[in-house]
């Protein structure tokens, strides 16, 4: 995560006549100072890219008449792309804050004009993430673009992307089956399972002494534990490679589709 900055703080420092002409007068009608600060990152957004072709559509930024600050559309998403920009400002990577803000600006109307609803909350979250996360996503781009889809569509989105195959698939279709009967088991309450694991000790400790009695060697406890975590950890080192493998074929995937 980049570190916390107030980059509308060291921007009023270093452009203190931008700031007079084209700010200031938002921000003394801000109620509190929480406020007038929102105020100031949707302004500085509308300003920075409010006359570029991919943000012709008004009605993104404004509900009413343009200019009036009861009229401020998507406040939440628009305040914190102001933060995303002026957060690229500051590290000098500006430009690429604005094509991420390009591609939450078209998925908003790519879900608007397929008759989709539009949850704000989904695209505010969304820029928050990149904008905590700036510099590893100016650093690796594309996945930049496959985290806002995956954000925004993601039952469309996995239609279009390729499967995982093979030993991923077994994986992840083991790990629906799991969470699945996790959510059976769960229904039975704490009870039946504190009562259950008491049972299995108790029958564990009845092998033990068949075994014993047997003069058949088994492995501790612990000793099983640490066998077990042993193949476990091999087991996943290996789904980690094919989990790598296959997200760097899902990113590459996503610079295909339109957004």
């Amino acid at each position: 995560m980049s570190k916390q900055i107030r980059p509308l703080t060291a921007f009023k420092k270093a452009n203190p006549l931008y700031y007079k002409d084209h700010l200031k007068k938002y921000e003394d009608r801000g109620a509190s100072k929480k406020d007038k600060e929102n105020r100031l990152y949707w302004v500085y957004c509308y300003l920075q890219i409010s006359n570029k072709d991919d943000f012709a559509s008004e009605g993104f930024f404004w509900k009413k008449a343009p200019n009036s600050l009861e009229a401020f559309n998507n406040k939440l998403t628009i305040t914190e792309l102001g933060r995303l920009l002026l957060t690229g400002w500051y590290y000098n990577i500006e430009d690429y804050t604005k094509e991420v803000a390009g591609y939450i600006h078209r998925a908003y109307y790519k879900k608007l004009n397929a008759g989709g609803g539009i949850n704000e909350l989904e695209y505010y979250e969304a820029v928050k993430h990149i904008r905590e996360n700036v510099l590893y996503y100016y650093n690796n781009q594309p996945e930049a673009k496959y985290f806002i889809l995956d954000s925004l569509f993601k039952k469309s989105l996995q239609e279009l992307l390729p499967p995982p195959t093979g030993k991923l698939k077994e994986h992840k279709d083991l790990i629906e089956l799991l969470t699945t009967i996790r959510k059976s088991q769960k229904k039975k309450g704490i009870d039946f399972w504190i009562n259950r694991s008491e049972d299995l000790e108790t029958y564990s400790y009845y092998l033990q002494e068949i075994l014993t009695q047997l003069n058949i060697d088994y492995f501790s406890f612990e000793e099983w534990k640490a066998n077990d975590n042993k193949g476990a950890d091999e087991y996943f080192n290996e789904i980690e490679a094919l989990e790598k493998e296959y997200r760097a074929k899902v990113i590459n995937s996503t610079k295909q589709i339109d957004l």
